[in-house]
């Protein structure tokens, strides 16, 4: 019974603490939030107009034909893509899904030699007057792509038509070889000169570029992104006040005159770590009000959570948890609350520059996109980024979770330890 109203009086204590500097919590609650809609509106507008710059793009050539090598020399000239054949269709669609590439093409076996022969059949028709409408409309070719559901919508838009124009350009061409070899059979070497029979050999498609929705996703918006991405970023500036409290109690003897008390040290941690986590949580209904109502008025699309409550619930949880520990840790090891404020602050921005909080991960360069894959802000952003946006269950970001409560575990037990070995000697 001790423990337990040592426990509670640990948080009425820093509730209380917090609720004596009414600036402070005003910052903790509207800095988030006014990033959320400062940097949302001009997001917006570059993630309409700009696509990536440097992406893999997976061609999975299931027809080993002369198509999908045109193709493929095609795309590999291009300095903003890095081409990577692979011919294993289902390992790739989930490797797509999950963000470890952000596109792959599909080209089904026998779409050569279907291209050949339509392009066959359009010459034999055009050349003996009739109509290709029938025959465009009767069978179609069809070239895939799989966008992973964080892929930026100019991303999509820049991909499909470059593969569309040059599926145009290799069937036009292949209709021409044909062309070129049913004349040279028939010993007629001059030039067509019916503008009809050109047109009719230009326009009629075969090859159709599509994209294959794998679960119904929405192409995400930059609310989608930017919401989650600053309420963690939120979340985990709490570091700098925890932080803070821990060095003003030690300072100021407190902490000491509560070590005599009969309650355990881990008692008095968690009391403080609970206080923070319901700032935390009216810090992450704050904003997510934001993106929910105010948003739209700026003519944006409201933000949509989803109906994963549990999902959601738990990465919140884990990652007020990851956010706490680092907050503990700083407090024990920093000596000034200078050392943590500027500490805590600028190591909070880096997390969040690398793990996809200031812009998406796949959007940076290669070598910033290995080092999101250390930052705790970036497993967290890609837990919610699945639940919002690929649709996640639980089961689908347990390994996120199960990371940040890790973290949190280690940066706990080292603050543990350092304030068990300064403190209770």
């Amino acid at each position: 019974m001790t423990n337990i109203t040592a426990f509670f009086a640990a948080i009425s204590k820093e509730l209380r603490l917090l609720s004596r500097d009414p600036v402070g919590l005003l910052i903790l609650f509207f800095m988030p939030a006014a990033l959320v809609l400062i940097i949302t509106l001009v997001q917006n507008n570059i993630m309409a107009k700009i696509g990536d710059s440097s992406s893999d793009i997976i061609l999975v050539d299931e027809d080993h034909g002369p198509l999908p090598q045109a193709i493929s020399e095609k795309l590999a000239q291009s300095q903003a893509l890095h081409l990577i054949i692979r011919q294993d269709s289902e390992t790739v669609r989930q490797e797509v899904q999950n963000g470890t590439y952000q596109v792959a093409i599909f080209i089904k076996a026998g779409t050569s030699q279907a291209l050949h022969q339509h392009a066959e059949s359009t010459v034999s028709r055009v050349m003996a007057g009739q109509n290709t409408t029938e025959e465009q409309t009767a069978a179609q070719g069809r070239i895939e792509l799989i966008f992973n559901p964080t892929a930026i919508g100019a991303f999509r838009s820049t991909i499909l038509t470059t593969v569309d124009l040059l599926a145009l350009s290799l069937e036009f061409q292949e209709t021409m070889k044909v062309l070129q070899e049913e004349l040279l059979s028939m010993g007629d070497f001059s030039p067509i000169s019916s503008d009809s029979t050109l047109e009719e050999l230009s326009t009629t498609r075969f090859l159709k570029v599509d994209e294959i929705n794998q679960t119904q996703e929405t192409i995400p918006s930059a609310v989608q992104q930017n919401v989650p991405a600053w309420t963690l970023f939120g979340i985990f500036f709490i570091v700098v006040p925890l932080s803070a409290s821990l060095i003003f109690e030690r300072t100021t003897g407190t902490m000491q005159r509560l070590l005599v008390m009969p309650s355990p040290l881990a008692i008095l941690l968690l009391g403080k770590v609970v206080a923070y986590a319901i700032v935390c949580l009216g810090q992450c209904l704050f904003i997510w009000a934001i993106g929910t109502y105010i948003l739209p008025l700026f003519g944006l699309p409201a933000f949509m959570p989803g109906n994963q409550y549990g999902a959601i619930a738990l990465m919140i949880c884990a990652a007020i948890s990851a956010a706490a520990g680092y907050g503990i840790l700083l407090g024990a090891v920093t000596r000034t609350y200078d050392q943590a404020s500027m500490f805590g602050a600028i190591s909070v921005v880096m997390a969040a520059a690398i793990g996809g909080v200031m812009a998406p991960v796949h959007a940076m360069p290669s070598a910033m996109q290995s080092l999101s894959k250390i930052s705790p802000l970036g497993w967290a952003l890609d837990g919610l980024l699945t639940i919002f946006v690929r649709h996640g269950t639980i089961q689908d970001i347990v390994p996120n979770a199960c990371l940040l409560m890790a973290f949190a575990l280690v940066t706990a037990t080292i603050a543990w330890l350092y304030f068990s070995k300064r403190e209770m000697n």
